[in-house]
C-alpha cells in the first residue's frame, strides 16, 4: 500500500516538474554512429568511459562520494545485527531508523539555503566535515564501556582457574570440617556479592558503547545528505549532457565497488569482537572522501572556475 502511494506521489511530482519547465519536454538528440562490435566494442567503450572519468575535473568529487559507500556506519543489515547483539530491541532500532531519515531530510532541506549563502564547494566541504565529525562519535564507541571490541581473542575466556592458583600452590594447615564449611560459605558469599556488583555495573554501562554508535550514525545523516547533494549538483553543472550518462555510469560502478568491498570486509571479520575494526575503517574511508572533495575544491579555485564549466 505504501509503495503504491509513494509511487503515485512521485509521478505527480515529476509531472508537475515537467509542466513548469517546458525545456524538459524537448531534447536535442545528436546523430551518433551506432556500433555493433560485440564484446570487444563493449570493452573499448568501458575503457573510454573510465578514461574520460579519470581525466574529467569532477573526478575527485566523484571519488570522494564513492568512498562514502565503504562504511558500516548506517542502518543496514550489518549494523542492525550488531546492535541487536548489543541488546537493542528491534522496535527501538526501527524508531531510530525513522529518526535518522528525518535528520537526513533536514539536511536535504537546508542544502539550497547553504548553497545560496556559502556556494556549492563550501557547502560540500561543510557536509563532509559534519559527516566526519559526527562519525567520530561512533569511533569513540569502540573503546567505550560496554564495547565488545577484542580483536585479538574472538572467543570469551572460559578458564578462570588462575583466580585461586596461588592458594592452591601453598601448603595449608589441616582444618577441621567446621572451619572448612565456614570458609566455603564465606567464599561463596564473596563470589555472589562480586557477581551482583559486576552485573549491576554492566547493566548501567553496557549500553554506553552502542548509544554512542547510534548517535554518531543518526547525526551523521545530516552531513551525508548535504555532501551527497553537493556532489550530484557538481555533476549536473560540470558534465556535458552527452558525457553525463557515461560518467554517471562509472560513478555508479565505483559506488557499487565500495559497497562490495564493505561486504567482503564483513565476511573476513564476522565477529562482533572485530566490529570495531570495521567502524575504524569506515571512518577512514569517509575522511579520505572528504579530503578528495577538498582537493577538488582547491583545484577549482586554482583554475579560477567561479562559473560552471557548462554555460547554459
Amino acid at each position: 500500500g505504501w509503495v503504491l502511494v509513494s509511487a503515485t506521489l512521485e509521478l505527480c511530482l515529476l509531472r508537475m516538474l515537467y509542466q513548469r519547465n517546458k525545456k524538459l519536454e524537448t531534447k536535442e538528440v545528436k546523430d551518433q554512429p551506432s556500433s555493433h562490435g560485440g564484446f570487444i566494442s563493449g570493452l573499448q567503450n568501458t575503457w573510454h568511459g573510465w578514461k574520460s572519468f579519470m581525466q574529467h575535473p569532477v573526478r575527485d568529487a566523484g571519488l570522494g562520494l564513492a568512498l562514502l559507500y565503504m562504511t558500516v556506519l548506517g542502518f543496514d543489515n550489518i549494523t542492525w545485527g550488531f546492535c541487536i547483539l548489543q541488546g537493542v530491541s528491534e522496535s527501538v532500532l526501527g524508531l531510530l531508523t525513522g529518526v535518522s531519515a528525518v535528520v537526513g531530510i533536514l539536511g536535504a532541506r537546508i542544502f539550497p539555503l547553504l548553497r545560496s549563502k556559502l556556494g556549492l564547494d563550501k557547502t560540500g566541504l561543510l557536509g563532509f566535515a559534519l559527516l566526519s565529525g559526527c562519525l567520530a562519535v561512533s569511533v569513540s564507541s569502540v573503546w567505550s564501556p560496554g564495547s565488545p571490541f577484542a580483536p585479538v581473542s574472538f572467543l570469551p575466556e572460559n578458564n578462570h582457574s588462575h583466580i585461586l592458583s596461588s592458594s592452591h600452590d601453598q601448603v595449608q594447615p589441616a582444618l577441621n570440617a567446621e572451619n572448612k564449611a565456614q570458609e566455603f560459605e564465606n567464599y561463596e558469599a564473596g563470589n555472589t556479592l562480586r557477581k551482583s556488583k559486576i552485573e549491576e555495573t554492566n547493566s548501567v554501562l553496557s549500553y554506553t558503547s552502542v548509544t554512542l554508535l547510534l548517535i554518531g550514525i543518526i547525526s551523521g545523516r545530516f552531513g551525508l545528505w548535504i555532501s551527497d547533494l553537493a556532489v550530484q549538483q557538481i555533476f549536473q553543472e560540470n558534465v556535458a549532457e552527452e558525457e553525463r550518462g557515461v560518467l554517471c555510469g562509472v560513478q555508479t560502478g565505483l559506488q557499487s565497488g565500495m559497497d562490495l568491498l564493505k561486504f567482503l570486509l564483513v565476511i573476513g571479520l564476522p565477529h562482533q569482537h572485530t566490529f570495531g575494526i570495521l567502524i575504524i575503517a569506515s571512518f577512514m574511508f569517509v575522511s579520505c572522501g572528504g579530503l578528495l572533495f577538498f582537493k577538488f575544491s582547491i583545484n577549482r579555485n586554482k583554475n579560477e572556475s567561479t562559473q560552471p564549466l557548462l554555460q547554459k
